[in-house]
Parts: structure tokens; sequence; C-alpha cells
């Protein structure tokens, strides 16, 4: 998420406007902002209540007033953010597609519906396509907030399966967006995981598709170009041409 969100931001600043950020972990790419911890799914107290959430069929009281208890910190901290930067603009990464922080989703939808703030909610991949999600004792907050159906929001989706899904379930339209690389942008430096990959390896790398759903669209591309005789690295770097 970190990758599309510094893209946005940077677009958004390209554009004349100021962005900033708020989250569960901040970094040098990831600034200014406000830090959240709760707002990492990777927080102690959001992994106990993902366990006591998912593959149950029922939840106690107890869980239930630790989703509101959280909730309510979170959005706490959201409301600062809002008014130290003066946002009149949020944009969701994800955070109301996939319900890895419970808590993030139910304060970020209601503080959206109190303050009537304007929201892209950008969707990357919806729990239904998730089958570890399918067995909960969460469904009312998954059909509340993930993601909500709000009249400040607008919805951006990253392939066309995702948009009619959203549609037919939810009965939310969205717009298409792809996730898309920068070719201008050399591959990142060497880190923790490993040396910094060849060039060869790299371009085999960035031409892989960006999410599972776009495999079809993958493989009817390829199939196109051989019928018209290219070849699909041939049509790759021409599509790269293209503004």
């Amino acid at each position: 998420m970190t990758l599309e969100t510094v893209k946005w931001a940077r677009i958004c600043r390209d554009l004349g406007h100021s962005a900033f950020f708020c989250a569960g972990q901040l970094d040098s790419e990831i600034s200014p902002g406000v830090l959240v911890p709760e707002a990492h799914f990777t927080h102690p107290e959001i992994v106990a209540l993902h366990q006591k959430c998912f593959g149950v069929h029922t939840r106690s009281a107890e869980t239930t007033e630790q989703l509101h208890e959280l909730r309510g910190r979170i959005k706490a901290g959201l409301a600062g953010f809002v008014k130290k930067f003066a946002i009149d603009l949020l944009v969701p990464q994800n955070v109301l597609t996939i319900p890895m922080n419970l808590p993030l989703g139910m304060a970020l939808t209601e503080f959206i519906a109190e303050t009537g703030i304007h929201a892209i909610a950008h969707h990357h991949d919806f729990y239904w396509e998730r089958q570890r999600f399918m067995i909960n004792a969460v469904q009312d907050i998954l059909d509340s907030a993930f993601p909500p159906s709000l009249s400040s929001i607008k919805h951006v989706v990253i392939n066309t399966p995702g948009r009619r899904e959203l549609a037919q379930r939810k009965g939310i339209a969205a717009s298409l967006i792809p996730n898309v690389f920068d070719f201008d942008t050399e591959p990142p430096a060497m880190d923790e995981y490993g040396p910094r990959p060849a060039r060869a390896d790299w371009a085999k790398a960035r031409r892989h598709p960006d999410s599972p759903t776009d495999t079809p669209r993958l493989t009817q591309g390829r199939r196109a170009c051989r019928r018209v005789g290219a070849t699909p690295e041939g049509a790759a770097r021409q599509a790269r041409r293209v503004p």
C-alpha cells in the first residue's frame, strides 16, 4: 500500500494540492503526518481482536466492546489529523476494503458519516475475494464499513472484476484506475530481503500483473498480440510510449 499511497500523493502534489498522511507507521516517504499506532494491522490489540472475529460464527459482548473502544481511539486520532492539517479530502488506501483492521474501518466510516468530509476510497482486494474472511462473526461490520456506502465517498477499484462485484454486492458504482508502474524510476536499492535485481530480471518482474485478477487480461493481451504478429514485449514497449 505504501507504493500506491506515495504515487497518489505525488500526483496530488503535482496538481497543486498538499498531501499529508495518517497511518499506523510513518517513514521518510510517508510524511508529514500523524501517527496512530492502533491504525496498524499488526498492533497487538488489533491482532488479538482479529483472531476473535474470523474463523468463528459468533462474538462475545466483550469483543464488541473492544471493537468499539478501539474504534473510538482511532477516530480521535483521525479527527486530530484532520484538524492539524486542515484536511478536506481523505484517500483511504484499501482500509475500507479488506478487514485487516476492523476498528480502523469502523472509525473511518463513522468519521466520514458524522463530518461529511469528502473521500476517495481506493480499493485493491475486497474481503469476499479472500477465503479466510468467509467465516466470521462480524458480518454486520463488513456490511456497513467494508466498504461503506456514503454520499461523500467516491470509490476507485483497480480492475474490472472488482468494479463488477462491488456493484453487484453493494450497489456501489466505482471508477476504474489500474495500478501502474513508473517506468521512469529505477529499481529499488538493496534491502534486507536480498540484493538488488539485475535490470533484465527487473524488466521481467515489472511486466507481471499487479493483481491476480489481472492475469486473464494479460493472457488475452498476449493472444491478441500473437494474432496480429506482434510480441507481448514489443506491445509493452509501445504501450509505454503512449502518453
